[in-house]
């Protein structure tokens, strides 16, 4: 019985903050830190043409779904001109 009424220390408020606004939550888009390094200027994680280029190339490789190796697309010169036509 004397358990039923102890409350754990991380759940504790101050009476500032109980009637307090949570803090707004950062809503921009996340930046593809090494595409935009290759390519030269910002690309976002979420572009679709991003998106479709690399679904494009999966599909052109055709491997099986057990294939475990990375796609290195950024070492691949090819590749790398080819999304920078993408972009543009």
């Amino acid at each position: 019985m004397d358990n039923d009424y102890k409350v754990p220390a991380g759940q504790w408020i101050s009476a500032n903050e109980r009637f307090r606004a949570p803090k707004k939550i950062d809503l921009s888009p996340q930046i593809d830190e090494l595409v935009s390094r290759v390519v030269g200027f910002k690309v976002f994680l979420n572009d679709p043409r991003l998106i479709q280029t690399i679904v494009k190339w999966k599909k052109q490789a055709n491997r099986p779904d057990t294939y475990l190796e990375p796609d290195n697309y950024l070492n691949d010169p090819k590749k790398v001109e080819e999304l920078k036509r993408v972009l543009k």
